[in-house]
């Protein structure tokens, strides 16, 4: 077996593709754009040829392979096998991980230092800050635990005076019941002639990241009178109580109130969702732009489906089912093409409706 050809961390590899795999590519309906136009073709012949790092084949790998498991075309699932063939063929004759001669390196010095890689001169050359590092990463080598999801069952009832107003609570518990009431103003939006409410993001930090995930809320059957919720990336989950009037519910059934700006905004900015659904760029908030065939479309899907769709999309960066921040969506086939974003780790990410 060959070794591999090492490279720098970042350096970009050459990759060539036929005309026809280009146009293949072309066709595609998951694959981002960014990919595709990276390739030119050559002066000589039809073939085609693109820059790029590993990490970004590997992503590029994983866009092919999402376009592979949604063809319904077996022969045009052959093409894309074989291209993914190809192109992780080329992925496997780089390395461009840190070596020290023959001798791999971690991405991090020191990690490198505490393999005992270095020789003790040059850990004696290292600065004091870098061995305080050292002695900090030596007593701390156990991961911090990840708590574990919590199940809530709560009874918004309880917050509540005999005039329907809300008790006066200390600052972490006001926070959390309003966290809860925001669950069910958006649940109640979904149902409600108004406009309906944006989505509410999940609350926790697991491992001291901000889990961006949205919540995901139903009211049970048969009477409605309790509604469940969960997050779909960090499993937190709970059963909300007692909601039937109160505050929350009447901003439900309110819907989202509509200034002169928002109305200038959604003239001059593309249609809207009809979901009510913005996307917060910066400290600004906008519409998702929606052709006239994907809005009718996308209006037309029950409103407790469309979040189960927005967070049940494939990242290629993550490797797996994500939560997507809609950007917008076109009709393409006779299917319904929604395009954003990863909340995980921001990364172009497509949805595909099937038709009915």
């Amino acid at each position: 077996m060959s070794r591999r050809k090492k490279i720098r961390p970042g350096e970009k590899v050459p990759v060539h593709i036929t005309g026809r795999e280009k146009k293949l590519l072309d066709e595609l309906l998951l694959l981002d754009d960014e990919y595709v136009k990276r390739f030119r073709k050559v002066d000589k012949g039809g073939d085609f040829v693109g820059e790029f790092t590993l990490g970004d084949l590997d992503d590029f790998l994983g866009w092919i392979a999402a376009e592979a498991n949604h063809a319904e075309n077996p022969r045009k699932e052959k093409k894309l096998d074989d291209l993914y063939g190809k192109i992780a063929h080329i992925e496997r004759l780089y390395d461009d991980r840190l070596w020290n001669g023959d001798k791999l390196l971690p991405d991090d010095p020191v990690r490198a230092v505490l393999a005992g890689i270095f020789d003790p001169v040059t850990a004696e050359a290292l600065s004091k800050k870098t061995k305080a590092m050292i002695r900090k990463a030596a007593k701390s080598k156990k991961k911090p635990k990840e708590k574990r999801p919590t199940f809530w069952s709560t009874d918004l009832g309880h917050f509540l005076d005999e005039n329907g107003e809300v008790h006066p609570l200390p600052a972490s518990t006001a926070k959390l019941v309003e966290y809860f009431g925001s669950i069910v103003a958006y649940t109640v939006s979904l149902f409600s002639p108004g406009d309906e409410l944006p989505p509410v993001r999940c609350r926790r930090r697991p491992n001291r990241k901000a889990c961006r995930a949205m919540i995901q809320a139903i009211p049970l059957p048969p009477d409605g009178l309790e509604i469940q919720w969960a997050c779909p990336v960090c499993r937190d989950a709970g059963l909300i109580k007692g909601w039937r009037g109160t505050p929350w519910e009447k901003r439900g059934l309110a819907g989202r109130p509509v200034t002169e700006e928002a109305e200038k905004d959604g003239a001059g900015g593309g249609p809207s969702t009809g979901a009510g659904t913005r996307v917060r760029t910066g400290a600004a908030e906008r519409k998702p732009t929606f052709s006239a065939t994907a809005m009718k479309r996308w209006e037309s899907i029950d409103p407790s489906l469309r979040m189960r769709i927005l967070n049940n999309v494939f990242c290629s960066r993550c490797g797996k089912n994500a939560s997507m921040e809609l950007l917008g969506g076109r009709m393409q086939r006779k299917k319904l093409v929604l395009k954003g974003r990863c909340v995980r780790c921001g990364r172009p990410v497509t949805r595909i409706v099937e038709s009915e």
